[in-house]
């Protein structure tokens, strides 16, 4: 089985608890894989084909052995259109004779894939032969690139939908001005970038505000005097 392979399986006779053993450097590490009811498990099986199966002493019921885990593991493209897709192995590459993708590749991890499925025949050492279909799913879209409106009392605001944003005045970002829209409060230029997570983003063009003080008129205080004795 690709996932546990290279392990060492074994299981309590009285509580029905499974373990694989491997090594780890001068030392071993000790993973428990399951916690099942208790069939005093007594004895461990493996045909012509590296199928495994666990025979229960309790019940004299034979169980086969599967992994839900495999030999690689897959991080998907970022961004749509990235091409930064990767595909990297689960098990000890040492006890690799031969790995072919599907694309003619050899190479034991993959970066810079784009989406798409892909398949790895491996051979092992002692004879193993694994195949394992991965696929590199598409990234998150790019937002599209914000157009600033400027509203009235230099209310700056975009009408893209996006998981996020950040203002920005002559390229310096704004504290707290991760909203839709933004009240310039300075002269200045000022953008805004979109983002869809994942680093998935998308900025506006510059505009250029200039803000204007406004006076409002001030009443004086009155000053009312004491009365002379």
């Amino acid at each position: 089985m690709p996932g546990i392979y290279g392990h060492y399986i074994f299981a309590d006779y009285c509580s029905g608890r499974f373990w694989t053993i491997t090594p780890d450097a001068n030392d071993w590490k000790t993973v428990e894989l399951a916690n099942l009811n208790n069939n005093n498990f007594s004895a461990f099986g493996e045909t012509n084909t590296g199928e495994l199966y666990v025979i229960g002493h309790g019940n004299g019921a034979v169980a086969k052995i599967t992994s839900t885990s495999g030999i690689l593991a897959v991080a998907n493209e970022t961004c749509e259109g990235q091409n930064d897709g990767a595909i990297s192995f689960t098990i000890p590459t040492d006890q690799l004779v031969d790995a072919v993708w599907n694309d003619g590749s050899t190479d034991l991890e993959r970066t810079g894939l784009a989406p798409s499925m892909y398949s790895l025949e491996v051979k092992t050492t002692n004879g193993c032969v694994f195949t394992e279909e991965k696929e590199v799913t598409a990234g998150l879209a790019y937002p599209a690139q914000p157009v600033i409106t400027i509203g009235s009392d230099d209310l700056l605001s975009t009408d893209v939908v996006a998981d996020s944003y950040q203002w920005f005045l002559n390229g310096n970002a704004i504290t707290s001005a991760t909203g839709a829209s933004y009240t310039a409060l300075e002269t200045g230029n000022y953008s805004v970038v979109a983002s869809n997570g994942n680093g998935c983003e998308t900025a506006s063009e510059e505009v250029s505000i200039t803000v204007t003080a406004t006076w409002v008129p001030v009443r004086p205080a009155s000053i009312r005097l004491p009365e002379p004795f």
